[in-house]
């Protein structure tokens, strides 16, 4: 699209990459064999069962205890009988929701042996490959879902297809159709490449991929198109909608910004600080009261400016639910969550082009813009709803792009994290990936100005460093026993990564099992790649449980790069694991036991009192405590087993023995009682009356009234269901344990009931010993000065 070309890499001042489509041969003819699991309804889902039974291969249903499989294919999630108008207002929003959900059923089905298996999507018309495809957004939506289920399952290979549109939804495919499906299945069981999108168009097979974009400007100022024209922002009062806002009113356009209250609720005062900001520099900011989502209030509104202002500059679709809102695995999402996000971006998307169509042709917006995200193409762990309503939105674009009318260009840019905070401001973040505002409007600068000169592609994404990493490949199965050892040579028939050295080749190992895709080059950077703090501190545990490596976040920040960190692995410093000490009571190894010193008092942290008080009746919004609650299913788990492991994990961590006093100080028990798993069996009730059941230990849990003086404060229950399932509930109370320190003590859990002869190295400090730094470091000078700097700056933050 437009002139230039890809090449060298990206960066914060060449950011653009774009989806494209490349013809591959296509797989070996082979059949699929062994168990699979094929879900979905309708004549094609019935027709690749026939196809894969007839090849021999048994064919299942997904239902919950369902054995493991071979494999799964999910086959045109969300399609159901006709029973709802597609052109009816929430169509596309229920279908959305609607597919999302019956992949959280498979997924929940798989959960217990997903990580053996591999999954193959498959879905008709939602993707555009060739000039006449007309994708359908409300299936290419689920498209998202794949990559991010491989995430929450490590080991898990996938592959979406996609067969020619212009059929009824759900109807029955070719012959010819089905059987290249059925090689499509056969080649990714048999182990060939995962985590990639096919098209198949007649003979033709397409693989998509993303490849770096290096556009040539075009000579036009900064917000390019009719600098008089208004520009309208839907949604758009969050930190990236205002900055957005700022930036476009700078250049003299008038600005239209628009929130569901407007500057109204609970953010409006720091909202209406920041466009009064923007105001006293001169900016021409009006905010309304609009829903996004509401198609006649949208009408209403562009009806309005452009009888004020004549046709329309940019429009932006800049709603949503905030990623991070309910990060939660697929399998276990809610109907309300999924709708919120079908809410914000796909009815809201719908409403946005039913308003623009219903404006005369010469006063329709120059270019609409829909704010999606990365997450699109490169998934994030926990993020299945809120990745696929964004690619939602890059398919909707790329429809309305080819039926477009000669007067307005859309576009959807599916940007990397930003680190954008209130008033405009930049979040302090370790992620190279990350946009910044000034990167940010000047991408957006540059794509305003190729659509004015019908330059731009409907769909681009926006990161600084190079996506194709995060996109390559499938996830990379961790070795039974742990990480390698250093000078690991790979298993029987894997080549090592060219260049790697031994300490490398551990390196790159444990990144790609952790970050889900195969890591390959040394000068890779982790946080680039999309590693964050909690991967970060799952990784230096991995190296300290399986390697005895002791490194600390700060080397990591340092040294981001296989490269860099390596050489730690092979001389980890003078650090020597402490000498054994006399176990606490409830291990029977003395030998892998923490050396915290005498059991005592010590003083909370800040963060601690807050949860403390917060947790107190003394408030009128308190008595809540503040934990994280965690329910997994496990098949044929052994409770006594698993409680023994549980007890060698309690003795090993001095905050798991802890309790708050009435002063609120830490306490750690010198003693503490066996800890047992209490559990019910619910194995002859009905459905319905285990469901009651599960929610009633549930909420017992969650909405438990606070006692940080009683020990346990981390509560773990089980509950037997049928099949030799044990529904496992795990509740800590943040007082004691946060997510880093989860991660460690359930990486030390697994270890313990897989091999419960295993011996780990002694943890390397306490949590007492931390809060004494911390106080240290508060006597010091340069604290003090720190103090008196930010209470000097109290009443201008």
């Amino acid at each position: 699209p437009g002139s230039g070309a890809g090449g060298r890499t990206p960066d914060e001042h060449e950011p653009f990459h774009l989806p494209v489509w490349h013809r591959t041969p296509p797989p070996a003819p082979n059949r699929p064999t062994g168990r699979w699991l094929v879900a979905g309804d309708g004549p094609r889902a019935e027709s690749i069962r026939a196809a894969f039974a007839e090849a021999g291969a048994e064919v299942v249903t997904a239902t919950a205890g369902t054995e493991p499989c071979d494999g799964v294919v999910i086959v045109d999630p969300g399609h159901r009988p006709a029973t709802e108008d597609p052109n009816a207002a929430n169509a596309a929003a229920n279908g959305v929701t609607a597919a999302l959900l019956d992949c959280a059923a498979v997924a929940a089905a798989m959960a217990p042996w997903a990580r053996d298996t591999c999954l193959l999507h498959l879905a008709a018309g939602t993707q555009q490959v060739e000039s006449a495809d007309r994708p359908s957004p409300a299936d290419a939506a689920a498209l998202a879902v794949p990559r991010v289920l491989s995430q929450e399952f490590p080991g898990l290979r996938w592959r979406t297809v996609d067969l020619p549109g212009g059929l009824p939804a759900g109807a029955e495919a070719d012959p010819g159709a089905v059987a290249a499906v059925c090689r499509e299945a056969a080649e990714l069981a048999a182990g060939g490449a995962s985590g990639t999108e096919v098209a198949l168009r007649g003979r033709h097979r397409w693989v998509r991929s993303l490849e770096h974009w290096r556009p040539e400007d075009a000579a036009a100022p900064r917000g390019a198109g009719d600098p008089a024209a208004t520009a309208v922002i839907l949604g758009g009062l969050g930190d990236v909608g205002l900055t957005v806002a700022g930036h476009l009113a700078r250049t003299g356009r008038r600005v239209v910004v628009t929130g569901r209250t407007g500057l109204d609720g609970d953010a409006g005062p720091a909202r209406a600080g920041t466009v009064g900001r923007l105001r006293s520099e001169g900016a021409d900011i009006e905010v309304r009261a609009v829903d996004a989502a509401d198609a006649r209030a949208v009408t209403d509104l562009l009806r309005e400016l452009t009888d004020r202002d004549g046709p329309l500059g940019p429009v932006i679709h800049a709603a949503g639910v905030v990623a991070s809102e309910a990060v939660t695995p697929l399998r276990s999402v809610n109907e309300e969550s999924v709708r919120a996000h079908a809410r914000a971006k796909v009815t809201a998307a719908e409403a946005l082009r039913s308003a623009v169509r219903d404006l005369p042709g010469d006063r329709r917006p120059e270019v609409v813009v829909l704010m999606s995200s990365a997450t699109a193409f490169v998934g994030g762990l926990g993020l299945a709803p809120y990745a696929a309503v964004n690619r939602f939105l890059d398919a909707f674009a790329e429809r309305e792009h080819a039926e477009e009318d000669g007067r307005t260009a859309w576009i959807a840019i599916a940007w990397d994290g930003w680190r954008v905070g209130p008033g405009g401001t930049e979040r302090v973040v370790a992620s190279r990936h990350s946009i910044g505002a000034a990167d940010g409007m000047r991408s957006l600068d540059r794509i305003l100005a190729l659509a004015a000169r019908r330059d731009a592609p409907p769909s681009i994404a926006v990161s600084p460093v190079d996506l194709s990493l995060r996109t390559a490949g499938g996830p990379v199965v961790a070795t039974q026993g742990g990480l390698p050892e250093p000078g690991w040579e790979g298993s029987a028939g894997e080549e090592p990564a060219g260049g790697f050295e031994p300490a490398e080749r551990v390196l790159a190992a444990l990144w790609s099992d952790l970050l889900g895709f195969p890591v390959t080059d040394p000068d890779a950077d982790f946080f680039a790649l999309g590693g964050h703090s909690l991967l970060a501190t799952r990784m230096l545990a991995r190296l300290r449980d399986d390697l005895g490596v002791r490194l600390r976040l700060t080397d990591l920040l340092a040294r981001p790069t296989i490269a860099s960190l390596a050489p730690l692995l092979e001389t980890p410093g003078a650090e020597a694991a402490p000498e054994p000490t006399p176990e606490p009571t409830g291990s029977s190894r003395p030998d892998d036991t923490d050396t915290g010193g005498t059991p005592g008092e010590f003083p909370l942290t800040r963060v601690q009192h807050a949860y403390w008080i917060g947790g107190s009746g003394g408030y009128r919004m308190g008595n809540v405590p503040c934990s994280f609650h965690l329910e997994y299913d496990c098949p044929d788990l052994d409770v006594p087993r698993y409680e023994e492991a549980w007890n060698r994990v309690v003795a090993r961590h001095p905050m798991l023995r802890a309790v708050i006093t009435a002063e609120g100080r830490n306490r750690v028990l010198e003693r503490v009682p066996r800890y047992r798993i209490r559990v019910r069996d619910l194995t002859d009730r009905t459905p319905e009356e285990r469901d009651r059941a599960l929610e009633r230990i549930r909420e017992t849990m969650v909405r438990r009234e606070p006692h940080p003086g009683r020990w346990p404060l981390v509560d773990i229950r089980a509950a037997r269901l049928p099949d030799g399932v044990i529904r496992l509930f795990v509740n800590v109370d943040v007082l004691v344990c946060d997510t880093a320190g989860y991660f460690v003590w359930d990486r030390e859990l697994r270890t313990f009931y897989e091999n419960p002869d295993a011996r780990l190295p002694l943890p390397a400090t306490t949590f007492e010993r931390c809060v004494a730094a911390l106080r240290e470091r508060a006597d010091t000078e340069d604290h003090r000065r720190a103090a008196a700097y930010w209470r000097e700056r109290m009443d201008d933050l």
